[in-house]
Order: C-alpha cells, then sequence, then structure tokens
C-alpha cells in the first residue's frame, strides 16, 4: 500500500533540508580556501554557539552555571581536537 507523506511534513522537511544544502554548500567553498583543520572546528564551534544563542531567543532558556561549564567545555574540547 502506497504512503502518502502529510503536507506539513513536506514542509518540515524543507525546512530542514534547504539549509542543509547551503550549508554544505558553505563549508565546500570554505575548504576551497581554507585548510579543513581550521575550517572544521570553527564551523562546529559556530554551531554549538549558534544553538545556543537561538535557545536563548526562542525559548528564552537562561543558562546555570552547570550549563555555562559544558558549553565552554564544549568549545574547549573542539579546538583541542582540532590540535
Amino acid at each position: 500500500r502506497s504512503i502518502r507523506p502529510e503536507p506539513r511534513v513536506i514542509r518540515l522537511g524543507l525546512l530542514l533540508g534547504i539549509p542543509n544544502v547551503f550549508s554544505t554548500f558553505f563549508i565546500l567553498a570554505a575548504l576551497a580556501q581554507l585548510a579543513a583543520i581550521i575550517v572544521f572546528p570553527v564551523t562546529n564551534i559556530g554551531i554549538i554557539l549558534l544553538t545556543s544563542f537561538l535557545v536563548l531567543l526562542i525559548w528564552k532558556e537562561k543558562l546555570n552555571r552547570l550549563g555555562q561549564l559544558a558549553l565552554l567545555t564544549g568549545v574547549v574540547a573542539i579546538l583541542l581536537l582540532g590540535l
């Protein structure tokens, strides 16, 4: 039997798919200009910080001390992995 996707599911798929295509395009463009050892850590740290900022803006969640420590530890860990 065939399954038809709901219009809501298609819209959500496009909402997630289009930014993913552009992020791949921009990562490949960055890799053409810079070394991977710079591009990947900067990209990963940017994703972590942008996500944290969006959570603050959209859901008004504040980071407690443990959350701040976890965020800082994640950023430092990514930097150390890039060495």
